[in-house]
């Protein structure tokens, strides 16, 4: 039977037990759909038996690693809410309690980001100004400044520059005027498609490293500057990204401020290439 898939309302982040979650979404597509049952999913997850299906999902048999995208699939699981099943599906196989605590704080931290970012459709505009990403950024604290010539001065521009990007903002969606006339953004975090970056991120490295240039000339109690060298497998290589990813998702839910009063932006940029070519004993 060809993979099926089917969305719910439910929210995987308000669960802490991947049993549990499982257990909710047949409910809850059950109730909507009359005719589904264990032996209906177990065929478009590729299973021969419904009675382990049933026993998994109520945690009497345990999780296979092979069932895990094919779940994700299955239940239509996007974003930061597969990212975080994907973490709960992984935290119920620990075996050991440091396991336990890696994944748990991973958790924790999917948990307190906006599961439904803004997906910017005008990508190659939004990130090929490096004034965009900022104000968009600025405008979504609470307390944000509201006149142009405050946050021109913030943001070290002209106030025709700001008032042009104001406006490109609200035409790409990501800022609206709410009921008190209040420019607020539409949501607070967003991100730029997949199959879109690498056109759009060429434009907007380029434009990082010719500020990071004109950085260097800034105090050194505002900035820094690290470089590391070692040598890697392509297996390695892929970890190293992914304890990137982890890093960086941790950073952002770590530093979700409400307020911008006595903060000030910064930008953290993560470079790694190779610098030689690879080494055949």
């Amino acid at each position: 039977m060809p993979m099926k898939t089917v969305q719910t309302k439910i929210d995987v982040r308000n669960f802490q037990s991947v049993f549990l979650y499982l257990q909710e979404y047949y409910a809850t597509r059950k109730s909507n759909e009359p005719e589904f049952s264990f032996d209906v999913w177990a065929k478009e997850l590729g299973l021969k038996s419904r009675t382990y299906l049933h026993a998994m999902v109520f945690g009497e048999r345990p999780l296979k690693e092979s069932l895990l995208e094919p779940l994700a699939q299955s239940m239509g699981l996007e974003g930061r809410q597969l990212e975080y099943f994907k973490n709960l599906f992984h935290y119920s196989r620990c075996k050991t309690s440091e396991q336990k605590k890696v994944f748990a704080s991973k958790l924790m931290t999917l948990a307190k980001m906006d599961s439904d970012p803004h997906e910017v459709l005008q990508h190659f505009e939004f990130l090929s100004n490096p004034l965009l990403p900022r104000l968009q950024t600025m405008m979504s604290f609470e307390d944000s400044p509201q006149d142009s010539k405050t946050l021109a001065f913030l943001l070290g521009c002209s106030e025709s520059e700001l008032q042009n990007a104001l406006k490109s903002l609200q035409e790409m969606g990501l800022l609206q005027k709410n009921d008190s006339g209040k420019l607020v953004v539409a949501k607070r975090s967003w991100f730029v498609p997949d199959s879109f970056k690498q056109m759009s991120h060429s434009e907007f490295y380029r434009n990082v490293f010719k500020e990071a240039e004109t950085a260097l000339e800034t105090p050194s109690t505002e900035r820094r500057f690290n470089s590391l060298f070692f040598a890697l497998s392509p297996e390695e290589f892929e970890t190293l990204l992914a304890d990137f990813e982890e890093f960086a998702t941790q950073q952002l839910a770590k530093h979700d401020h409400e307020k911008l009063s006595k903060r000030r932006l910064y930008q953290l940029n993560v470079n790694v290439f190779p610098t030689s070519k690879s080494f055949q004993d």
